[in-house]
């Protein structure tokens, strides 16, 4: 039976490994899923608020120093709020973003001037952009021709994230932003 105390043993090891490593994060689930609970606004916002202050307490006794404080986000005075979340509750991500005010939204596409272009791969280019952003090509295509320095593209916004490069060249590639 050496085989089964080895088994109860490592259950045990395991179990308190998991209560010591998750305690603190497991005792904020709790705490949060109690404020979630409550139905009263401003009372569940208490609560948050409470459990916030505890944890800063926390890193506070643990770090010895006063973190500095954070100003407060502040809007201009022309702007107006933003909906609420209850008034986008059960919308696609699509559609609250077709319903945001126009000056709020992402750009679909930007224009971008090569500083460089390089291989860096078999087949893969990497561009250098006027504006800052690096772009790699995130497939091979025997139909591609590098831009050169001073030519223009677009990059465009795909479908579930991703991007694709336009130019008046060629065909449009999927590309991913280095930086």
């Amino acid at each position: 039976m050496p085989t089964a105390s080895c088994a109860i043993r490592a259950v045990v090891v395991l179990a308190v490994g998991t209560i010591c490593f998750r305690g603190p994060a497991f005792a904020q689930e709790v705490g949060l899923s109690r404020c979630l609970a409550i139905a009263d606004v401003a009372e569940r916002v208490a609560c948050y608020d409470a459990i916030a202050q505890a944890e800063q307490r926390a890193r506070v006794s643990t770090a010895g120093a006063l973190p500095q404080p954070v100003p407060a986000p502040t809007a201009p005075a022309n702007v107006e709020p933003a909906p609420s979340s209850e008034e986008n509750f059960g919308l696609s991500a699509a559609r609250v973003e077709a319903i945001r005010p126009a000056r709020d939204r992402a750009p679909d596409s930007v224009e971008y001037a090569v500083t460089s272009a390089e291989i860096v791969g078999a087949g893969y280019w990497q561009f250098v952009t006027e504006e800052g952003p690096v772009w790699r090509l995130a497939a091979r295509s025997r139909a591609f021709r590098a831009p050169r320095r001073g030519d223009t593209f677009t990059v465009r916004k795909g479908r579930l994230g991703s991007f694709y490069l336009e130019s008046d060249r060629q065909p449009s590639i999927r590309v991913v932003r280095i930086m």
